[in-house]
């Protein structure tokens, strides 16, 4: 009599909080039946190629099986099952299996937040700085975050009970988004994140479809209360740091709150707006956050505030000497312009100059006197150009 072996394919009927020390459901078929058996239950196995991936993956009610099959089919199901970590050659499968799933079960516990079900810091930024590495034009990064608009009048007025309830379902309402997800987290409070694969020039059409799912339809609770969210995504397509990518999130945000909420603002959206306007991306940044923040920062503002912005502005897109744009701006904002203009089909021009000799003067006049030939150079300059052409320090006497 032939050595049955064991080729284990796991799927827990509740994902969510299975009891660890619950017995696991054993199939048995005979050797003859299990092969077309497995062939039909293993049609998503590539989804399933370990537990871990199992449990991730939130799939269906199928509740864990074990399937016996002996030596003239172990090729062809082993064949079928290359990623698989569960093939197994015990006896006493049930019970490796069992401890495998409990094991794994813990895990996934470790990385969801108790209340809502969605993943915790640690396992949503893993996930996030896993798809960071591979970021690139074809498989672009997003990161989007969303904040409950006014969830503590919420709590106050509808109390924290109906709070929770309120989380949880956005929760699960984001677990249900299509497309390809790398993650959802709660990102603190009343915030999540969402990681997705999506392109740049889908990115405000994303965010803003974030805002509908929440705003179109009615939370589940008798009281039917009315829920928005503002939302600030940014998207890369070059591995970056998972800090970066999210501060930039975090500044369209706050954008997002400062103008209304109940909308969606893209990162690419606040620099466009800033190279348009001339302005700061930092200081515009800044001045969001204190639209939005209430109470405790206006006092901080009271108190720092002045010296909050003298910093800031020092560290603005003007040169300091000569009161022209920085290096720093124009190199973010020519490649804008060029781009603009190639799209439009318009003329770009762009001109270096060069002050001759310039070493000489700083060495036989001294370098106040150098400093005051660039200011005198930097207003004839700006005198003689027109109101939409503008002029940057690039560097030194150029």
């Amino acid at each position: 009599m032939r050595a049955p072996i064991v080729v284990a394919v796991i799927v827990p009927e509740d994902v969510a909080a299975p009891a660890l020390g619950e017995p696991f459901r054993v199939v048995r078929a005979a050797p003859e039946e299990v092969v077309p058996d497995a062939a039909v239950r293993l049609l998503d196995r590539r989804a399933f190629a370990s537990v871990d991936a199992m449990l991730s993956s939130g799939a269906g009610s199928i509740q864990p099986a074990l399937y016996r099959v002996d030596a003239r089919s172990l090729n062809a199901t082993i064949a079928g099952l290359r990623a698989c970590d569960d093939v197994l050659l015990s006896h006493d499968a049930p019970a490796l299996i069992a401890h495998r799933l409990r094991a794994a079960v813990g895990r996934r516990a470790r990385d969801r937040d108790e209340l809502t079900g969605a993943l915790t810091r640690p396992a949503y930024t893993l996930r996030l700085d896993r798809a960071l590495v591979d970021a690139s034009p074809d498989r672009p990064v997003q990161v989007a975050l969303l904040d409950i608009d006014h969830f503590k009048a919420i709590n106050d007025v509808y109390g924290h009970d109906r709070g929770d309830r309120i989380l949880r379902e956005l929760a699960a309402r984001l677990g249900a988004l299509p497309g390809p997800i790398h993650a959802i987290g709660r990102y603190g409070g009343e915030e999540f994140i969402v990681v997705a694969e999506v392109r740049d020039d889908d990115a405000a059409r994303f965010a803003e479809g974030l805002c509908a799912l929440v705003r179109d339809a009615p939370f589940a609770d008798p009281l039917r209360i009315a829920v928005t969210v503002s939302v600030g995504a940014a998207t890369t397509v070059r591995p970056i740091s998972s800090a970066e990518l999210c501060a930039r999130a975090d500044q369209a945000l706050y954008a997002a709150k400062a103008h209304g909420r109940d909308r969606a603002i893209t990162w690419t959206e606040l620099e466009r707006e800033a190279l348009r306007s001339h302005g700061d991306l930092r200081l515009i940044a800044f001045e969001n956050m204190t639209r939005v923040v209430s109470g405790r920062v206006a006092e901080i503002i009271a108190r720092r505030g002045r010296r909050m912005l003298e910093e800031l502005r020092s560290e603005a897109d003007l040169d300091g000497l000569t009161g022209l744009f920085s290096r720093a701006y124009f190199d973010r904002r020519a490649p804008y312009e060029c781009a603009e203009a190639d799209h439009a089909g318009a003329p770009f021009t762009l001109a270096l100059l060069d002050v001759d000799f310039f070493g000489a003067v700083n060495k036989d006049h001294g370098w106040p006197t150098g400093d005051r030939v660039l200011q005198e150079i930097a207003r004839r300059v700006r005198s003689q150009v027109r109101s939409t052409d503008w002029v940057a320090r690039y560097g030194g006497e150029e």
